[in-house]
């Protein structure tokens, strides 16, 4: 965290990292976003999105004034994630009202990369979840992606969620509002008029499967073009089957490409 003195930057305290964070999966990626509250700059998020396996986590800091540091007032994980798609993502996307009393934080790829965003609040130095995960209604099928951004205004009372892959990566953005504590959806999804078609692309998912010792299923869909190929490739040469993992994401993201752009 850096703190703007005079026109000039200096550093404020040391590098943040957030304890309690679980990287049995590999990594957390603390700090992939972050939000600042406008008031005073006293709270802090940061969002991890790759903490627990891919279930994703929210950390928030406070500033303080007579320790001339970053204080952990918690950890914050929605407990309403659907994570049967392997990934949640929660802290891809981060933002924070004025006040620090509000943040939302998306994760793209719950239930399946249809997306999500969870609000909590604080009360007392209490931080908690308000109400269920947000997901906007009328959305394309498949992949959707909300959560994959995420604004709030000042008074944390109106929360807009974007939606990069939604209707075959046309995208959308949907607004919710918060009225006595109760959040809703405000109208049908936002898709702006204007775009190029040529800028569209298709969603991509590949998933594999290791069937035995010699077999891997590569089930490849390319927006409604869904291929099965059969690897045949032992499995305990892990760095091979990475190569091949590499090449073939690389085919296929180029593939769709040009299938978008006809």
């Amino acid at each position: 965290y850096c703190l703007m003195v005079a026109s000039e930057w200096s550093q404020y305290g040391h590098k943040i990292v957030g304890s309690g964070y679980d990287d049995s999966g590999g990594s957390a990626y603390q700090g992939y976003s972050v939000a600042i509250s406008r008031n005073d700059s006293s709270t802090l998020v940061s969002g991890g999105y790759r903490d627990t396996s891919k279930v994703g986590a929210v950390w928030v800091f406070n500033k303080s004034a007579t320790l001339d540091q970053w204080i952990q007032q918690d950890k914050l994980v929605g407990d309403d994630y659907d994570d049967a798609g392997g990934s949640v993502y929660q802290g891809y996307a981060v933002a924070v009202s004025d006040s620090g009393n509000t943040l939302a934080s998306g994760g793209y790829a719950d239930s399946s990369l249809v997306g999500a965003v969870w609000i909590f609040t604080r009360t007392d130095n209490t931080w908690s979840q308000q109400g269920s995960k947000l997901v906007g209604t009328g959305s394309g099928s498949g992949s959707v992606f909300q959560g994959y951004s995420v604004a709030i205004s000042d008074d944390g009372n109106t929360l807009a969620s974007g939606a990069i892959a939604d209707s075959f990566a046309l995208g959308a953005v949907w607004i919710f509002t918060r009225t006595a504590g109760i959040w809703n959806q405000q109208g049908a999804k936002l898709v702006g008029t204007g775009y190029g078609i040529g800028t569209v692309l298709l969603p991509m998912e590949i998933r594999w499967h290791q069937v035995d010792t010699w077999t891997i299923l590569v089930l490849v869909q390319c927006g409604y073009s869904l291929e099965l190929a059969i690897l045949g490739v032992n499995k305990e040469a892990s760095w091979l089957v990475q190569v091949m993992q590499e090449v073939l994401n690389k085919v296929v993201q180029w593939h769709c490409l040009q299938t978008a752009t006809r």
